[in-house]
């Protein structure tokens, strides 16, 4: 991920799958620091795979079941670490996804780890009843 000259966003290059362009998503130093304030410090850590969440997903939905978050998107990915620590990984387990929200403007807005489908280890466990779609794979 890149900051930007006056430090109030980070940025990405990730493609869309299901429209085969790339485009830049983007994260708000603000909410980074929201994060670290009132989340926990997992959730800061693995902000380090998000880069991976949006540059190799093995899924992507679109459709939040909620509020305000229709038309808002989620990338799905399996890396191969979850961060524990400033600097510190250690592997990840088997049954874990990492997910990467993003709303209509290409802002992410969250991230974090779930236990996957029992059916299909790419998806998050109860994918087809939280989003409307899936837009990749097909």
């Amino acid at each position: 991920m890149q900051i930007n000259s006056s430090k109030s966003l980070v940025s990405q290059k990730a493609g869309r799958p299901w429209l085969g362009d790339e485009v830049e998503f983007r994260l708000s130093t603000k909410r980074v620091m929201h994060f670290h304030k009132y989340k926990p410090d997992d959730i800061v850590y693995n902000l380090m795979n998000v880069p991976y969440g949006l540059t190799s997903p093995c899924a992507v939905f679109e459709g939040l079941k909620r509020e305000e978050h229709e038309q808002s998107i989620c990338y799905v990915s399996r890396p191969k670490q979850r961060f524990v620590g400033e600097n510190m990984s250690v592997p990840l387990g088997a049954g874990w996804v990492f997910l990467v929200f993003i709303n209509v403007s290409l802002e992410v807005f969250d991230w974090r780890f779930e236990k996957c489908d029992e059916l299909d280890s790419r998806f998050p466990k109860g994918y087809s009843s939280r989003f409307d779609k899936k837009l990749w794979p097909l």
